[in-house]
């Protein structure tokens, strides 16, 4: 009877085992999931904050060489125009 109990409770213990092990590598493998999945965002997120800073420069240049063409322009039309 006593050797009925060992055999049931080593199967016991190690169907517990399995079963604990495959939570494991589950939990395990949901980790790495959600860690790509926070590494992908960060990526992307750094992305658009390049893109947006591109753009602002971009337009803040624009608008600089329009506002020194004008100025030339401004002044080209002072110069040949003395009664201004």
């Amino acid at each position: 009877m006593n050797d009925l109990q060992s055999y049931v409770a080593m199967i016991v213990f190690l169907t517990t085992s399995l079963i604990i092990t495959r939570l494991v590598s589950r939990v395990r493998k949901q980790a790495q999931e959600a860690l790509s999945s926070v590494s992908y965002k960060v990526i992307k997120a750094e992305e658009q904050e390049r893109h947006r800073m591109a753009t602002e420069l971009h337009e803040d240049i624009g608008q600089r060489l329009t506002m020194l063409a004008l100025g030339i322009e401004r002044l080209k039309t002072d110069t040949l125009d003395p009664s201004v």
